[in-house]
């Protein structure tokens, strides 16, 4: 193989990738699908607590309030308060004047707190939780009550946001790895520029990994997008890299298989949707804890986002190990069916038609 061939290739289907509409719809699906849980499940849904002051009030009661949640100032109690009825406040924290110097020397001191009853619970505890970090900063004294949440039952509870987020990483890595060297292929097929190229001083391996290095780079970066959205890039970084590079060309050997068996754009698009259930089988499984993990572990893509996610958390151990031995044995597998795929397609584009009939 020529490594000059390979680049000079990649540089042009680059381009003519980057021409392409299809690009911009690859990537713009799985962005709209994460911004849309985002939005919902997310913390954005949630946010911190809108927490209202007088101007006046410095005390050290409210500084975890102004490290930590959304503070307004206002300036007349009668602004403040209506703020909190319209409900655009969480709470409303009123100090008497001298509020410190009053609790250091054992004088009776007054807080009022007014609490918007529309504003969403988890904002109120979180608002409570700052309020007791804020009294016991005042009394230079360890918190005396620790507020800490435990589930109930065996399941393995999580939020939603969390067993979305796997769908979400497959869908990006397996639509720019199927697709963009599919489509490539399908298009060379049909404008003659694959057997040209045959003809060429160019073999058939280096169209190959040509059509793979373009579906992995596509497939790589829409994978680390949803990462890098997602702040999971912090913990291991060069294994999760590593990873997810494997993963990217694994889908596009995928997607060169199915570009070489496929006639037209039609036979690829139903030839993808037909496999869609069957590749996020596993991420599906995934939003429902009741069904037993093997199940998901009998599927071939669970090995490409299980050991991305638990890189990402730092939940992978030794004994995890495994399932990267997996994903390596799925990419040979990959390439040994793309091998034997070539060797039955590829005369074909080399014998003219007229002589096939």
């Amino acid at each position: 193989m020529s490594i000059r061939n390979i680049f000079t290739l990649l540089v042009h289907d680059l381009k003519m990738c980057l021409k392409s509409f299809l690009i911009f719809q690859l990537f713009l699906a799985p962005l709209s699908l994460w911004l849309i849980i985002y939005l919902v499940f997310g913390q954005m849904s949630i946010g911190d607590p809108k927490i209202g002051l007088l101007e006046s009030e410095n005390s050290r009661l409210v500084q975890p309030f102004v490290q930590n949640a959304q503070v307004s100032r206002y300036e007349a109690q009668d602004d403040m308060l209506g703020k909190l009825e319209a409900g655009k406040l969480d709470m409303a924290i009123i100090l008497s004047p001298g509020f410190d110097e009053l609790v250091n020397s054992s004088i009776e001191a007054e807080m009022k707190i007014f609490i918007g009853g529309s504003s969403p619970l988890q904002r109120r505890v979180q608002a409570f939780i700052l309020l007791q970090k804020g009294v016991m900063a005042l009394q230079n004294r360890e918190p005396i009550i620790e507020i800490t949440t435990e589930p109930l039952g065996e399941a393995d509870i999580k939020p939603w946001y969390y067993r979305l987020l796997p769908l979400v990483v497959l869908i990006a890595v397996m639509m720019g790895g199927i697709f963009i060297p599919a489509t490539s292929l399908v298009d060379d097929k049909q404008r003659k520029t694959l057997q040209a190229l045959l003809a060429a001083p160019v073999n058939i391996n280096e169209v190959l990994w040509v059509k793979m290095l373009l579906g992995g780079i596509v497939s790589f970066l829409m994978g680390l997008m949803i990462l890098a959205l997602n702040r999971s890039l912090s913990i291991n970084t060069a294994p999760l890299l590593f990873v997810l590079a494997i993963i990217a060309m694994s889908a596009s050997c995928f997607g060169c298989i199915i570009g070489f068996v496929s006639r037209d754009m039609k036979s690829v698009t139903t030839l993808a949707q037909s496999l869609m259930l069957l590749m996020y089988a596993p991420a599906i499984l995934n939003l429902f804890p009741m069904v037993p993990g093997w199940i998901q572990k009998l599927f071939p893509t669970y090995y490409f986002f299980s050991p991305l996610l638990k890189l990402s958390d730092g939940s992978f151990k030794s004994v995890d190990a495994w399932e990267i031995a997996a994903l390596l044995g799925i990419f040979v597998l990959f390439q040994t069916i793309l091998l034997v795929v070539i060797n039955k397609r590829v005369a074909l584009y080399l014998v003219p038609r007229t002589l096939r009939r």
